[in-house]
């Protein structure tokens, strides 16, 4: 059920995501609004590439050690690199990773910490496949 949701999923962003964000970029320049939204979006899938990574990140950019892991759909990278950075768990690659990000922004992922989302384990993952699966049920 899973797979099937994420490739229908995938399909209708390639064909809708073009023309959601035309209408979404002229009418925020109009209202107002453009940055905030666009901040909004990068936000979104800087969260959507950390449960997407979250085996390859948890492997190549943090340590057996660390108590803040990938995945978790509503924490950034940035915000779980910032835990680690803090804790000394980052690996040479995450180190790296993290010099690039203070390039674009000085203390870039200690700023993006979120300090409201816990490591993985206490994420909602399991209630919302729960919730799926009862959709799923009650729709068919």
């Amino acid at each position: 059920m899973g797979l099937l949701l994420l490739i229908i999923s995938s399909c209708l962003k390639l064909i809708l995501a073009p023309i959601l964000y035309l209408v979404g970029a002229i009418t925020s320049l109009f209202k107002g609004g453009f940055n905030q939204w666009n901040l909004d979006l990068a936000i979104a899938k800087d969260q959507y590439g950390n449960a997407l990574g979250k085996y390859v990140w948890n492997g190549l950019l943090i340590n057996k050690n660390s108590k803040h892991l990938f995945g978790n759909i509503d924490e950034t990278i940035s915000s779980v690199l910032g835990k680690n950075k803090r804790n000394g768990t980052l690996t040479f690659l995450g180190i790296f990773v993290d010099k690039i990000l203070e390039a674009i922004g000085p203390n870039h992922s200690e700023d993006s910490i979120d300090e409201t989302e816990n490591d993985i384990s206490g994420n909602n993952a399991d209630v919302w496949v729960k919730i799926i699966k009862k959709w799923a049920i009650t729709t068919t």
